[in-house]
């Protein structure tokens, strides 16, 4: 049996990972909705080096453009989560893969 704080953290954890995949689904849903988007041209803008892939520096690349600036634990979970097979780069499936809507219809 777990103790009655565990049980509460437990459900703080699981409400927050609910509450950051439901917001994260929402601006994939926003993204692929905006009629000018391209997954193949955003694929591309990250793809500084153009050898067909995306790799933990140009995420980096492209976040310090943008202000935020990630250390390398946040890089390396972003690289998780989209490298499915976890070769240390992100295909272009792989990155669709992971910008596209889950579920189609009505935003969340």
């Amino acid at each position: 049996m777990l103790s009655r704080d565990t049980l509460y953290l437990l459900k703080q954890l699981f409400e927050s990972i609910i509450k950051n995949e439901t917001y994260s689904e929402c601006l994939r849903q926003r993204l692929n909705s905006k009629s000018r988007f391209s997954s193949y041209k955003a694929f591309k803008a990250i793809d500084k080096n153009r050898n067909g892939f995306i790799g933990i520096e140009d995420f980096k690349e492209l976040l310090n453009e943008n202000g935020f600036y990630a250390c390398q634990k946040e890089l390396l979970g972003l690289m998780n989560r989209f490298d499915k097979n976890q070769d240390g780069r992100i295909s272009y499936n792989e990155f669709v893969e992971e910008i596209r809507p889950a579920f189609s219809g009505k935003s969340m």
